[in-house]
């Protein structure tokens, strides 16, 4: 999709064309949508709906292979392309509290595997 020159001089900021897999993320994380980020700039970007739904108005874009995320407004919509402001600064998506506890549980089992065969190590080797 080209921009013809007068939509070029009401933007603010320069976009950057990209084709990177996003989700689109709201209802208090319940609900997900895959998109693309076509393009973006410092104030907003374009994504293109896998499937054409109707989204929240406000959302929380994700980007799948960079694990960043940002809020965003809806500012227009076409068909499956989406226009969005960004309402935020770009973070980092921080691991589930599902995948921090089972992380916790396991570094818990290994460490209990590591004293128990230095455990059984000291007992076949009494000089030690």
């Amino acid at each position: 999709m080209q921009s013809n020159p007068s939509e070029m001089t009401l933007r603010r900021h320069q976009r950057t064309r990209t084709f990177k897999p996003a989700s689109i993320v709201f209802n208090k994380g319940n609900t997900v949508l895959d998109c693309t980020l076509c393009n973006f700039s410092e104030s907003g970007a374009q994504l293109r709906l896998r499937n054409p739904v109707h989204t929240s108005k406000h959302f929380e874009l994700q980007l799948t292979n960079e694990r960043r995320k940002i809020n965003c407004d809806v500012v227009w919509r076409d068909g499956d392309l989406v226009g969005v402001a960004f309402s935020s600064r770009w973070t980092a998506i921080k691991p589930r509290n599902e995948t921090s506890k089972l992380s916790e549980k396991v570094i818990e089992k290994l460490r209990a595997e590591l004293s128990s065969d230095s455990d059984a190590e000291k007992k076949s080797n009494p000089l030690q």
